[in-house]
Parts: structure tokens; C-alpha cells; sequence
């Protein structure tokens, strides 16, 4: 029987997201094979695969292991079930547990949020989050000085986006998001912190973030930004933006979020030992 076990443990993983954290999911369950291998582009064999760009994943055989009680022996892991999947909490090398964040985790910081949805807030100096309709009120959008907008909902049902639209008075930028469990944000929280990292730069800039609601794809491209330019833990940019705004990203984006954090921090590790 093959059995799979992760090189690099960097979420835990929960069930229904299409994203980093489920092929966390797909290493610890051996009845899973099938929709890893179907989930990656190469064939299982006894090499090390790439999941992505960021999770590698080693499939090995052996007939030592045969479950969870072996892994945990074997790769001295503690493995917790949580919603329908499993979350992991490996022992570092002197024996003590490192705990890494979740999804659930995340949302209990969310869940702690006593704010009213408002159809515009400003959560960073001179960023504001909103919802679609103070972004098609131009004279909302004047009266707070906004010269840039960011859609992150651009072309969807509801949402009016394009320059023509805004005319020589703001710059636009549309995402094509969509607030699922399955669309791949992250492909864009670097495009997204450097038009937002631009627009504040610019005389007078003022940013406008919104999606339809203004609660999770575009508060995710903000929490990106605050991460990327203002180095900011995750939990410390949840922590800012939900003292100004009640923001809730989906399961999925928290997911790509995690994997963000994780990047940083490993980057900044990088910079500090060179």
C-alpha cells in the first residue's frame, strides 16, 4: 500500500477547499490516493512530487506503515481530527510541539468581531474597504478622496468596473474573483499589493478595496498587501483590520493566506541568516 507523508508541513488542513492546505489533507489519508493522484500532473512512484510551488509532497512504499498509528511513530506527529479532516502538529527536533495556525483558528478570530457591516470603512491609513455600491456612487468616491479603485470582483453580476466607467478621475484595476472554494486568489495578492502599494504612493492616493459585500475577497487582497509591504503576521492584519471593519474571507482564502504567511516568514528567515 502506498503511504504519503509531507516534507513540509505548512497548514492544517480541512475538508472542501481547493487549495495548499487540502493536499495537507491528501498526505495523512491513505484512502485519498486516488484524488491526489488526480489532483497532481505526475505519476506516484517513489520520488519526491511537487503539489504545487509551494507543498512538497514524498510518496513512499513501505509495508511498515500501515496508518495513523504509524506515522505518528514514525514521524513523531500529532494528528488531530477537526471538521471531516485532520490537522497536524509536528514535533521539532528537541521534542517540543510547534503549533501551527489554522483555518479554525482564524475563523474564532473572525467570530470575535462585534462590528456592524458598514458600506464603506477605512481599515488601513488611506485604504478603505467597501461594498459595490458606495464603488458605483462617484460622488461617495469624491467626497472620500478616492483616486484609486481595486475590484475584486470585476465583471461579476452586479459589478460595475472598467476606466470608462471612472473616467480620468481614478485609476481602476479589475480581479476577476470569485468568493467559491476553489478560485486560486493568491495568483493575484501580488498584483493586488502593488497597485494598492502605488496607489498610496501617488499625491493625495486613496484606495477603495471592494468586492459585492466588501467581507471576503476583497478584505483577503488588503490582509495580501499588509502581509507583502507592511510585514505584518497574519494574525496581526486580521487583528488591524477587524478593529476597523467586520470582515469574514472565506475558508479557502484564509487557506492561501496561511500559505502566504508561511512563505514570508520563511523569506524573512532567509534574509536574516544571509
Amino acid at each position: 500500500m502506498i503511504h504519503l507523508y509531507l516534507r513540509l508541513i505548512k497548514l492544517a488542513s480541512h475538508s472542501g477547499v481547493k487549495s495548499r492546505a487540502r493536499a495537507a489533507l491528501f498526505v495523512v489519508l491513505p484512502s485519498a490516493r486516488v484524488r491526489l493522484h488526480a489532483r497532481l500532473s505526475t505519476k506516484l512512484g517513489n520520488r519526491p512530487v511537487t503539489a504545487d510551488k509551494h507543498l512538497l509532497v514524498q510518496i513512499i512504499s513501505s509495508p511498515r506503515l500501515t496508518g495513523t498509528a504509524s506515522i505518528q511513530q514514525t514521524f513523531g506527529a500529532e494528528i488531530d481530527q477537526r471538521e471531516g479532516g485532520f490537522g497536524l502538529k509536528m514535533s521539532s527536533m528537541k521534542g517540543k510541539r510547534k503549533e501551527y495556525l489554522t483555518v479554525k483558528d482564524l475563523q474564532k478570530v473572525l467570530d470575535s468581531c462585534k462590528l456592524h457591516l458598514n458600506e464603506v470603512d477605512e481599515v488601513w491609513p488611506k485604504i478603505y474597504i467597501g461594498n459595490v455600491a458606495v464603488a458605483q456612487n462617484k460622488a461617495a468616491l469624491l467626497k472620500l478622496g478616492i483616486t484609486h479603485v481595486l475590484n475584486a470582483a470585476h465583471s461579476k453580476r452586479g459589478s460595475i468596473g472598467n476606466q470608462s466607467f471612472y473616467g480620468n478621475t481614478i485609476v481602476y484595476c479589475g480581479i476577476p474573483a470569485e468568493d467559491s472554494t476553489h478560485f486560486d486568489l493568491d495568483v493575484y495578492f501580488q498584483h493586488a499589493a502593488d497597485f494598492i502599494h502605488k496607489a498610496l504612493k501617488s499625491p493625495d492616493g486613496r484606495v477603495l478595496v471592494h468586492c459585492i459585500m466588501g467581507m471576503s475577497r476583497s478584505s483577503t487582497l488588503v490582509l495580501a498587501y499588509l502581509m507583502i509591504y507592511r510585514h505584518l503576521t497574519l494574525k496581526q492584519a486580521l487583528q488591524k483590520l477587524l478593529q476597523k471593519r467586520a470582515i469574514y474571507p472565506n475558508r479557502n482564502f484564509l487557506a492561501l493566506l496561511l500559505d502566504l504567511d508561511l512563505q514570508l516568514t520563511k523569506k524573512k528567515k532567509t534574509c536574516q541568516i544571509l
